[in-house]
């Protein structure tokens, strides 16, 4: 069986980064990194002049798509989190958030407000709901 993975290393804390590509190579894995410019289908002077203002613009960009350098973590966050069992009897109910999709998930998340914090609980998440079946779920539920 061969397994073959494509990506862009967003964050160096992806799993794709710690659980795979740290483990290095092995008698049954090889690990093969690669730029734009080992893609001789593309324009290389078209990409060059892109990434170069990329790299002016955004260093950490730069080097996750023009390099294959994987994203250094998001720094200064504004908020944490934490996963809990279940949302609180006594949580707020702010409201619900909806974003359509079929061959992507549509998803449906509950909001609340408990002990100074937001709760996103999430209702559902599913591809190949119709805006119908949406509805049905929201009646039902």
């Amino acid at each position: 069986m061969q397994i073959t993975c494509t990506y862009n290393p967003v964050s160096d804390q992806n799993w794709l980064i710690t659980d795979f590509w740290n483990l290095g190579e092995t008698d049954d894995v090889t690990l093969v990194h690669s730029t734009f410019r080992d893609n001789r289908f593309v324009g290389q002077e078209t990409y060059e002049k892109v990434f170069e203002r990329l790299k002016i613009q955004d260093i950490n960009l730069y080097n996750i798509y023009a390099l294959g350098i994987p994203g250094k973590a998001v720094e200064g966050l504004i908020y944490t989190y934490e996963n809990i069992a279940s949302v609180p009897e006594e949580a707020k109910r702010l409201g619900y958030g909806l974003d359509f999709g079929y061959n992507h998930p549509a998803c449906l998340v509950g909001l609340y407000e408990w002990n100074d914090g937001i709760i996103i609980d999430e209702e559902f998440h599913k591809n190949g709901m119709i805006n119908g079946d949406i509805v049905a779920y929201v009646k039902e539920n």
